[in-house]
């Protein structure tokens, strides 16, 4: 059974905060600890492909014990992990049980040299994004003296799950970016992805470079009386629904997540339109944005420029080629094929891209990148 919807709101209130605060996503996680009768979580992204499991955020749990998670477990096979894999996708939620019987677990090594140091026994999950070979996670614990978590208790991470799915997607879209510019309104103008953002009242109060040329092709958006509507009416409603339930979220009267529309012209140009609740951004507007629209032309591609790498980051020419490549989901090895240079030059490259984008591997780099213009917008220079 859910808790009251003043609890439901508080919390949702802290975890759409977090997606502008990172430090807030501790608050968030003990909240949520507390609600599910947990003794601890954490996010966690997995990269299966370079075998790398990591502990992003967490609440509960000794730093010293996570950061031997950090240095054992590419050693170790995550059996949870493993067996999630094949069946889990976004949105996904399942019980530690079920993937490996307490009977098992504890005579595999993953349980022996690093979840009995970390106290954890028990576990439910929920696939919070999932691209190709890398998967993000949010995870409750319980101890081995604790209760197994049930299906039943599933209910309190469904409910859960497309608001986590929302913040992340704006937490990864913004803060990444935020923390190497100064100006916000500056950053969003570089992303190659419509941002519309509206006050408590669901009106238009701005928006980035990308949305306006999205808008003024006449592609099945347009602003009227200063909202956002769509040619046909069906669409319409369903983005003024999104639009009302995400700033009812955002302002602690609404429990739901926004939603997802999918937007026909005349022209038979498709767009695909996110609304997500927005708290505790300062996007330098008059009014606060109580939500944010994700604009996303399909048949737009998303590699970013190298001149946009060298104005942010300020990557060398070499650097720029480094990182188009790392982005392209290329390995070392085909990148020093590629590139015609030396392992251990590459190796110099790759860390001076990662210490100047702020990154520490290839998939936060992936993920920091893909939200950048390929090529000027024709209103870049207006």
């Amino acid at each position: 059974m859910l808790p009251t919807k003043r609890v439901l709101s508080d919390l949702l209130g802290t975890l759409y905060d977090a997606a502008a605060t990172p430090d807030l996503w501790d608050v968030f996680l003990r909240g949520f600890v507390q609600l599910a009768h947990a003794n601890s979580a954490a996010l966690l992204v997995h990269d299966f492909r370079d075998s790398q499991h990591n502990i992003t955020r967490q609440f509960g749990l000794n730093p010293d014990d996570v950061r031997i998670y950090y240095n054992e477990s590419s050693e170790l096979e995550d059996v949870w992990a493993a067996s999630a894999r094949p069946r889990s996708h976004a949105g996904w939620t399942h019980v530690s049980e079920s993937l490996s019987p307490s009977g098992l677990l504890v005579r595999t090594p993953f349980y022996n040299e690093c979840l009995k140091k970390l106290h954890i026994f028990h576990a439910m999950f929920g696939v919070v994004e999932q691209k190709e070979h890398v998967t993000a996670i949010v995870s409750l614990y319980r101890k081995k003296n604790g209760t197994a978590f049930d299906f039943s208790e599933l209910e309190l991470l469904n409910f859960f799950m497309p608001h986590l799915q929302r913040a992340f997607q704006l937490h990864f879209r913004l803060a990444d970016l935020q923390s190497q510019n100064s100006s916000l309104q500056a950053a969003v103008d570089m992303f190659t992805t419509g941002m519309i953002f509206f006050d408590s009242a669901g009106k238009i109060i701005g928006m980035n470079r990308s949305a306006n040329f999205l808008l003024a092709q006449r592609g099945g958006l347009q602003s009227s009386g200063g909202r956002l509507r769509a040619e046909d009416s069906l669409q319409s409603g369903q983005l003024e629904a999104a639009i009302r339930s995400a700033t009812a979220t955002s302002a602690g009267k609404g429990l739901h997540p926004g939603g997802a529309v999918h937007i026909k012209g005349r022209s038979l140009k498709s767009l695909h339109v996110t609304v997500i609740p927005v708290r505790s951004i300062d996007f330098g507007m008059s009014k606060g944005a109580a939500a944010v629209a994700f604009v996303v032309d399909p048949a737009q591609q998303m590699r970013p420029r190298t001149e946009i790498l060298h104005e942010l980051f300020r990557l060398t020419p070499a650097e720029c080629r480094v990182a188009l490549l790392l982005s392209d989901g290329k390995s070392l090895s085909e990148i020093a094929q590629i590139l015609g240079v030396s392992r251990n030059t590459l190796k110099t490259q790759v860390a001076s891209v990662y210490s100047k984008t702020g990154t520490s591997r290839q998939s936060q780099l992936v993920r920091l990148l893909t939200h950048f213009p390929q090529s000027p917008s024709p209103l870049a220079d207006k």
